[in-house]
């Protein structure tokens, strides 16, 4: 009986363990700019070209569209690094992908408030996290409902890359153009590259505000 209770006991900490673990997480949902077509995976993957896009059967990934090329899926951070949770993991953790975000942004609340940092000048906001989540903050409306009041007009935000993530207003057109031009850069030659539009958060939804590349 104390056996049985025991194994019981690890489940739960094991569960808790995965739960807690879970944060949303934003990567390209198509190849990146300059990439030819997806391949699919070699059999022997000791011989993968790391320039190519591959696809693997089957892999479904649970994601959520935010708006137009910008997708959420979710992670998690473990002592293996980030692992993207599929679809057949809901149903071993008992849940729905509605749950599952909640539990994500819940992690991902804790996690701001202990390590976001915040910059600005009288123009634009830029965020500080970890180097990895920095633009799930796009799904903070908090944070945005702040910047709005301090700005007085609509914002519009900029996320080339997994880890940058720019704020102003959308009457700064200079703030805009000058950091288009730093944002094609890093889509074209950047690690992690994520979207190529400039969003604009309107009745607490993000739209296109307009495309930084085709």
């Amino acid at each position: 009986m104390n056996s049985t209770l025991s194994v019981e006991k690890q489940r739960e900490t094991e569960l808790l363990k995965k739960f807690n673990s879970i944060y949303p997480y934003f990567k390209q949902f198509s190849p990146k700019l300059n990439a030819t077509s997806p391949e699919s995976l070699p059999s022997d993957l000791t011989k993968i070209d790391k320039t190519k896009v591959f696809s693997v059967p089957g892999l479904k990934l649970v994601v959520k569209n935010i708006c137009a090329d910008l997708n959420c899926f979710y992670i998690y951070d473990n002592e293996l690094g980030f692992e993207i949770i599929q679809e057949k993991e809901l149903e071993k953790l008992k849940i729905s992908k509605e749950e599952l975000h909640k539990i994500a942004m819940s992690n991902y609340r804790k996690l701001i408030s202990k390590k976001l940092n915040i910059q600005s000048n009288s123009d634009a906001f830029w965020f500080i996290l970890d180097g990895n989540l920095e633009a799930s903050l796009i799904l903070v409306d908090e944070i945005w409902e702040q910047i709005e009041e301090l700005l007085k007009e609509d914002i519009v935000v900029c996320v080339p890359s997994r880890d940058v993530i720019l704020a102003t207003g959308k009457s700064k057109t200079k703030v805009i153009e000058d950091f288009s031009e730093k944002a094609k850069e890093i889509l074209l030659n950047g690690d992690h590259t994520l979207s190529k539009n400039w969003f604009i958060r309107e009745n607490k939804e993000w739209k296109v505000f307009k495309k930084i590349i085709d």
